[in-house]
Order: structure tokens, then sequence, then C-alpha cells
């Protein structure tokens, strides 16, 4: 059914009130009555910025559409941000970029997460964060990590990883 230009009015400034009181479920609620494609972009956006991630997807589909690989790198971003790294992982894996994985896992193994560093790693990171994640893991004298994030990137610890893995172990 074709909504009136007047009601489809209506409707927005409905979607737009809900947002401006952060009431973002209602507005996803009231935009699903017939929203304008414009107002469900806006809605998106906002879902986005504020790390919502179900709620962007939601609203995405209002659309028709998926979340764009730009959309979920933001919401990778404000995620981490917020420093909400399961969540970040958990937007990631809806199709993030190849640079946000590698910012993901550097973030994951600056904070001392390894295990999901190793996770967001399987999503894709590059080779050179794979070999950078495997430096840190045998600098920290962590054998199992090492080996396994030596074999994201189809190949064993070197040699002189396993050198440096083993004076690493008798320093800590």
């Amino acid at each position: 059914m074709k909504l009136s230009k007047d009601r489809k009015e209506e409707i927005d400034s409905l979607v737009k009130v809900c947002v401006q009181e952060g009431w973002i479920s209602d507005a996803i609620e009231a935009a699903k009555l017939g929203a304008s494609k414009e107002e469900i972009d806006s809605l998106v956006k906002t879902c986005v910025q504020e790390g919502l991630i179900s709620g962007a997807i939601e609203a995405a589909k209002l659309n028709k559409r998926d979340l764009t690989t730009e959309e979920i790198d933001s919401l990778v971003k404000t995620c981490v941000q917020k420093g909400w790294i399961s969540d970040a992982i958990e937007a990631a894996k809806l199709g993030a970029s190849k640079e946000e994985i590698d910012s993901l896992v550097k973030t994951c193994v600056q904070k001392g997460r390894i295990s999901d560093a190793i996770e967001t790693a399987k999503l894709g990171a590059s080779k050179e964060e794979i070999d950078s994640f495997v430096k840190v893991c045998v600098q920290k004298g962590r054998i199992n990590d090492a080996i396994e994030a030596a074999k994201l990137n189809k190949r064993d610890l070197t040699t002189e990883e396993i050198k440096e893995l083993t004076k690493n172990i008798k320093n800590i």
C-alpha cells in the first residue's frame, strides 16, 4: 500500500522524535510504519554511531539492504571506543574491512585479550598483522598462542621465533 506524502512525513517526524529522545527501539518500530528511505538511513547512521549492532542491522533491513562495509567499520570503531571489545568482534563478523580487522587485532593485543585477538585475526587479518601478533606472543612467552597465531598464516614458528620464545620463557 502506497503511503500518502503527509503520512510518510508524520512517520518520519515520529522516528526523529524517538531518536532525539534516545528511544532507538521505538524509532525502529515507528520506521516500520513506513518511514522514508532517507529517514531510515539516518536511523541506521544513529545506530552505528551509538554502537547498536542489532538496531543498525534491523534498520538497514527496513530499506531492504545489509550494512555497508563502511557502516560495519564504523560500528567496530564505535564499540572499541566504548570499550566493548566483544561487541566490536561481533560487528567485525558482519564483514569489516581488512584494515579494520587489523586494527581490532592490534587493540585486542594491546589490551591483553589474546584469545579475542586470535578470534578476530581469523576473520581475515593481514599476513603482516598476524606476524606482528606472533611476535608479541613470542615476546610474552605465550607458547600455545604463538603457535596458534602462526598457524593463521599457514606456517609454523620459525627457528628464530622458537629461540626467542625459549629465551623469553626463561626470563619470566
